[in-house]
């Protein structure tokens, strides 16, 4: 399995509730706490040997509404979910949480970066 595979496996264990999906793109509507991941890149960092390399992810967290007041709150609170779920996953780490609207969806969302080490080619 690929890193993006397993979190994507491990948050939709974590998050009761939420919709999680492998995806950049929100091919159908947003209706309720949504999660999307998808592999942005991969590096390679001498630290982790010829083996391995640094995958980075994207996480969207999204809010089905619309309404600025509405989606702060359910923003607000799935974040903290998010966020608490990925500090449980000991495998990856989370550096930052940026405000933004999803246009695929026109959904408004947060979007982490989060990065995990993998072994390749063995």
């Amino acid at each position: 399995m690929s890193a993006r595979t397993n979190l994507i496996r491990d948050l939709d264990r974590a998050l009761s509730g939420f919709n999680v999906r492998g995806s950049n793109a929100a091919s159908e509507p947003v209706s309720g706490p949504t999660v999307l991941v998808w592999q942005d890149g991969l590096r390679r960092d001498d630290q982790f040997g010829l083996n391995s390399v640094v995958v980075e992810l994207k996480v969207w967290v999204l809010s089905a509404f619309d309404s600025p007041e509405r989606a702060d709150e359910d923003l607000d609170n799935a974040l903290e979910e998010v966020l608490g779920a990925l500090q449980e996953i000991t495998w990856v780490s989370w550096t930052e949480a940026k405000r933004a609207v999803l246009a695929d969806a026109n959904a408004p969302g947060y979007m982490l970066t989060v990065t995990a080490v993998a072994r390749v080619g063995v």
